[in-house]
Formats: C-alpha cells, sequence, structure tokens
C-alpha cells in the first residue's frame, strides 16, 4: 500500500476503523514483544484480529487462552464468535465443550442467544467429535 499510488502512500497513514485501540495496542505489542497483557481478559476480541491479520501464533494463544477459560457462560459466546469468524477449531472446542456441560449451558442466560439460530444449533446436534 505504500509501494503504490494509495492513500495510504499520499498521506502516509494507515486508518483503522474496526478494530477497538486498545485491542490494536496488544497486538502492536505482540508484534514488537511477543508478549500480550491480561490475555485471558481480551482473548475472545482478540482472536479475530489475529486471525484477520494472520499472526498465527498470536491466534494460537488466543485458542490456548479461550480453550481453557471455556465455562457454561463463554461456551456460548465462544461458538458465536467461532462462527462469525470463521474459527473451525474455535468452533469444535465450543461444541465439544457445550454438549460435554449442556444441562448447565442450557441453565445459562447465554443459551438463550443460541437458541435463535438454527444454523449452530444444527451444528452443536451434527457434531462428531
Amino acid at each position: 500500500m505504500f509501494k503504490h499510488d494509495m492513500t495510504e502512500n499520499q498521506q502516509n497513514c494507515v486508518k483503522i476503523n474496526d478494530i477497538d485501540e486498545k485491542i490494536f495496542e496488544e497486538v502492536l505489542r505482540y508484534i514488537y514483544t511477543g508478549k500480550v497483557t491480561n490475555l485471558q481478559d481480551i482473548a475472545l476480541e482478540l482472536m479475530p484480529v489475529a486471525d484477520k491479520y494472520d499472526l498465527g501464533q498470536l491466534k494460537d494463544m488466543c485458542f490456548d487462552s479461550l480453550k481453557t477459560s471455556l465455562s457454561e457462560k463463554t461456551a456460548v459466546k465462544m461458538l458465536m464468535l467461532a462462527d462469525l469468524k470463521n474459527l473451525p477449531s474455535l468452533k469444535k472446542e465450543a461444541i465439544t465443550f457445550i454438549l460435554a456441560n449442556l444441562q448447565k449451558v442450557q441453565k445459562s442466560d447465554e443459551w438463550n442467544e443460541i437458541i435463535s439460530r438454527p444454523d449452530l444449533m444444527s451444528s452443536i446436534l451434527n457434531h462428531r467429535g
């Protein structure tokens, strides 16, 4: 983008409007230091950004953090994020957790969010571990 006659080259600036500034700050921290602060708190928001910018190791770090923090409250949100951002490994982990803890997950407030999504319900029902 800086080698061609594009707006970014002319203005010597790249505008990134679709990512929260605190999340992008962590992306930059990761790029320069290989570390992320408070990963367990931001992994859900950070993972799609890592995927978008093809930061494989950061994506893996987020995946590992999300996998260890799966709970009745987070599984549905993770499944919805994984579906939205096309993250098949996270989707599989979330579905596996949901099926293993179905009675508890069904009692959570988050379960109501998934009931209105027949595509995700079908993914859960048709899941083959």
